[in-house]
C-alpha cells in the first residue's frame, strides 16, 4: 500500500465542495475555492497530499507492488466542485485550513497558466507575488538574506518574457520590497 492510498475516499473529486469563486490572479481568469470536511487526524496528510499531488485524479488508482510513489503535480484537469465539473487546466495556489471552518481542508485554484508576474495595485504597476514559492533561503554576509524563488505552472509560451521582465527589474536596481 502506498502513503496515500488511505485518504482516497477522503479527498475524492466528487465529495469536495465548492466554497466560493472570483476574477483573480496572474491570468485574470477564474480562482475557485473548495473543500473537503476530514477527521481532525486526518488533516495534516491530507494538506500534504494536496501539497505534492493537488487532486487525486493525478494520484493513479492502482498500484503494483513495490511501485514507488507517482511524481507531483502543481496543477489538475477535470476538477470538480459540488460535483460540477470544471473544465481546463486549473493550478495550485495554496491548501490550508482556517479556524473558521474547522475539520475542513481548502483548497484554492487558479485557472489557466500564469502569463504575467505583473498587475495593478493601487494605480502602480507591481510584481504580484502570490503564486512564489521559495525554493531555497540563505543569509548572506549576516545582515542580508536572499531568497530564491519559483512561479510553477508558468504558460511555456511566456517563461522567456516573463523572465526577461524579472531581470529587467533587476537590472534597474529596484528593490522587490518596493514592487
Amino acid at each position: 500500500m502506498r502513503r496515500y492510498d488511505a485518504i482516497r475516499s477522503v479527498l475524492a473529486e466528487g465529495d469536495c465542495r465548492r466554497l466560493g469563486t472570483s476574477l483573480a490572479g496572474l491570468t485574470t481568469d477564474g480562482s475557485l475555492v473548495r473543500g473537503w470536511k476530514v477527521q481532525d487526524e486526518r488533516v495534516a496528510l491530507c494538506l500534504r497530499f494536496l501539497d505534492a499531488y493537488t487532486s487525486m485524479l493525478n494520484y493513479p488508482a492502482q498500484a503494483s507492488d513495490g511501485e514507488a510513489e507517482p511524481a507531483g503535480k502543481l496543477w489538475a484537469t477535470g476538477i470538480l466542485g459540488d460535483r460540477e465539473s470544471q473544465p481546463g487546466v486549473w493550478r495550485l495556489v495554496r491548501n490550508y485550513t482556517t479556524p473558521d471552518m474547522p475539520g475542513w481542508v481548502l483548497q484554492e485554484l487558479r485557472a489557466g497558466w500564469i502569463e504575467t508576474l505583473s498587475g495593478t495595485v493601487g494605480g502602480a504597476e507591481v510584481v504580484l507575488w502570490d503564486e512564489a514559492r521559495v525554493v531555497n533561503q540563505s543569509r548572506g554576509d549576516g545582515t542580508a538574506q536572499y531568497l530564491i524563488l519559483a512561479w510553477p505552472n508558468v504558460s511555456p509560451y511566456k517563461v522567456r518574457a516573463i523572465a526577461a521582465g524579472l531581470q529587467a527589474i533587476k537590472n534597474a536596481g529596484i528593490s522587490p520590497d518596493s514592487i
